[in-house]
């Protein structure tokens, strides 16, 4: 079994390939993806091909993007049960934008379609906020009576 949380500020465009990925047949086997190097590899395949610089430290895996575009995918082999192995963020990882976390025994599929999306479609290039529009909440000033002269007649 696996699960998958995400942040209210995560794009339409992610979550809508994370509900369509749910959606498809392929996605479904009768065994849990266990997580291999294999796995790994091909999860994280359309970030390679798009050029994003991987480092790899005491946390496992971390994916970057190129450009200005910060963003990341970050594969924690040592998580422990209920943490999250697979972490995808968009803005600085300490204070993401929005987060998807995912549970290690997540369908390789899964991943790959996100982190497609991620290399290559809006989920990066949007920020957390465009996808809703607020319109500022003006006012027109009311006037203010002034009055000339003491014995002026007052004008409101």
């Amino acid at each position: 079994m696996w699960h998958a949380t995400a942040t209210a500020t995560t794009p339409v465009e992610i979550m809508r390939t994370l509900l369509d990925s749910l959606t498809s047949e392929d996605l479904w086997g009768s065994h849990p993806t266990l997580v291999t190097e294999k796995v790994v590899t091909e999860a994280t395949r359309p970030l390679a091909d798009a050029g994003w610089t991987h480092t790899i430290n005491g946390h496992g895996i971390t994916l970057t993007a190129p450009g200005p575009h910060s963003a990341g995918v970050r594969f924690d082999p040592l998580a422990a049960h209920p943490h999250p192995t697979w972490t995808l963020w968009k803005g600085d990882l300490n204070r993401p934008d929005w987060t998807i976390q995912l549970s290690p025994y997540t369908p390789a599929a899964l991943l790959q379609n996100l982190t497609f999306e991620l290399a290559h479609g809006e989920g990066v290039r949007i920020s957390a906020g465009s996808a809703r529009t607020v319109q500022p909440n003006v006012r027109t000033p009311i006037p203010i009576p002034v009055q000339k002269s003491a014995n002026a007649p007052r004008r409101w």
